[in-house]
């Protein structure tokens, strides 16, 4: 429980610096997106002409440009293809491209990845998820879904196009409660709601740390029914861990597992008479996937242990600041 806690209070941290970092994106972002939507009257200007009796029209001009360009990205798209590096490669880069079509033939990726194109000409980020659903298929169903950029949040110190030096990313959403207990159906009802996940700082959001970091939950104004919606945040994040590299002495396989596996795997092998050899220890990068509510609900290796689930689409990165545009 106390290093749960912990760990909660240093992702609160890493999302309030994040955040921060964020903040002037999101703000010009939702603009953009009002200006895409034909809504590029402040709320002065329209009071004013209402008080001259003048009719508010607005030439979205914008629009029709963003369509346009967004309309090319969908008669040129790519397709993914696997070329082979040395001779006798041929084959099996066939299977991998075939492979990559079937997946995202399946996940309908194409269109998603317009829609996550669509945004970043609008606001400068676009972003995807690319997962398996085990709801709908045992084995795992492709899927790859677009996510709303205003969703997002990323490592404040990610410059790099596409933000691929990020050591985490963010989505912050709202749920039905009633899906967020068929997600974690073991947790308390009063676990579920991500209170202090305030995307937009306003004085009443600005909470101190030790406000963040308690949970002040009120079960009546809960609705058992589900109707409510809570808030649920999905951490990806990158960790340095140490491996140890073992080769199997009867069939010359080498492999790889944490120093706490290791030491099981050598232990059970020696029993069943087969023996491993320690060539060394490494340091190497996992990404770890967390879903956070009041407390930690659910933390577990990411189904990829190299990439994130989100992928990122930057247009221009603003070096000053190192926010897109």
């Amino acid at each position: 429980r106390t290093e749960s806690t912990a760990k909660l209070r240093k992702f609160k941290m890493w999302f309030k610096a994040d955040r921060e970092h964020c903040k002037e994106w999101r703000k010009c972002a939702k603009e953009d997106f009002e200006f895409l939507a034909g809504e590029q009257w402040t709320h002065a200007e329209k009071e004013k002409l209402k008080s001259e009796l003048r009719p508010i029209i607005t030439f979205n001009r914008t629009n029709p440009i963003i369509q346009s360009v967004s309309g090319m990205e969908m008669a040129n798209r790519k397709e993914v293809k696997y070329y082979p590096r040395e001779p006798g490669d041929a084959k099996a880069n066939e299977i991998l491209t075939e492979g990559a079509k079937w997946f995202r033939d399946v996940a309908d990726a194409d269109d998603e990845d317009s829609d996550a194109f669509l945004d970043t000409l609008v606001c400068g980020l676009g972003a995807t998820d690319t997962t398996l659903d085990f709801e709908e298929a045992e084995e795992g169903e492709p899927m790859v879904s677009a996510v709303n950029a205003l969703e997002m949040l990323w490592d404040k110190s990610a410059r790099k196009k596409n933000f691929s030096d990020a050591r985490r990313l963010w989505r912050v959403r709202k749920i039905p409660l009633a899906r967020a207990k068929e997600l974690f159906p073991e947790k308390d009802v009063t676990e579920y709601d991500a209170k202090w996940a305030h995307l937009d700082i306003t004085p009443d959001s600005d909470e101190s740390q030790e406000e963040a970091d308690r949970y002040e939950g009120d079960d009546e104004k809960l609705d058992v029914d589900g109707e409510k919606d809570v808030t649920i945040v999905h951490l990806e994040y990158k960790e340095r861990v140490k491996v140890r590299v073992l080769v199997d002495m009867q069939t010359g396989k080498r492999v790889e597992y944490g120093l706490a596996d290791a030491k099981k795997l050598m232990e059970r092998a020696a029993q069943m008479g087969r023996m491993f050899t320690v060539l060394g220890e490494r340091q190497v990068t996992k990404v770890r996937k967390v879903f956070i509510g009041a407390n930690i609900l659910d933390e577990t290796d990411a189904l990829c242990p190299t990439h994130f689930s989100f992928q990122i689409i930057t247009g221009y990165i603003d070096r000053n600041t190192g926010l897109p545009y």
